[in-house]
């Protein structure tokens, strides 16, 4: 058994252990309760993990996974706001920084 993702959000946990398990690959998820012991132990030892039952399908579940879930959202290019001159990554409508509208920039 391997791991292959962690985070604090449960959610994405769960969505990531659900599209591994359709696309074939066994999959289970590890610390799905201990977020009682934040405090005890360091936060971050707590999160939910997805663990890869059979670890010649490691490799295969990793690429899939980079593919699908956890691509970027957009492979457009970041955009400066004409408003407040900010940096915006692509996957922002609005300026993180003033709210300025990315389509009237």
């Amino acid at each position: 058994m391997k791991m292959i993702y962690t985070s604090e959000d449960r959610f994405m946990v769960w969505n990531v252990k659900n599209t591994l398990e359709l696309a074939g690959y066994d999959c289970h998820i590890r610390n799905e309760f201990s977020a009682g012991g934040a405090g005890d132990i360091a936060p971050i030892e707590t999160w939910p993990e997805v663990w890869i039952d059979n670890e010649a399908q490691f490799e295969a579940a990793k690429s899939y996974l980079k593919t699908t879930v956890l691509k970027p959202a957009s492979s457009g290019h970041d955009w400066v706001c004409k408003q407040c001159g900010e940096i915006n990554s692509s996957s922002f409508e609005l300026c993180w920084s003033c709210g300025h509208d990315a389509k009237t920039n």
